[in-house]
């Protein structure tokens, strides 16, 4: 039985630290691939600079008893 790859999209642009709902997960086969396309595995993501700049000032923004 052939695996299906999980994927992971962005529902909602996150106002701050993203939470479950900010990701939807799937698991949809993979599609056949046409003459000239190829198949590639992901071992590994990052994380934006940029997410990480917004995470970082609304960390910042937060009152210091929530932090």
């Amino acid at each position: 039985m052939p695996v299906q790859p999980a994927q992971i999209r962005l529902v909602e642009y996150p106002g701050g630290i993203p939470g479950d709902e900010t990701w939807e997960i799937s698991h949809d086969p993979t599609p056949d691939l046409c003459e000239g396309q190829v198949e590639v595995e992901a071992q590994l993501i990052t994380w934006s600079t940029t997410m990480v700049g917004f995470t970082i000032i609304d960390y910042l923004n937060r009152p210091r008893s929530r932090r």
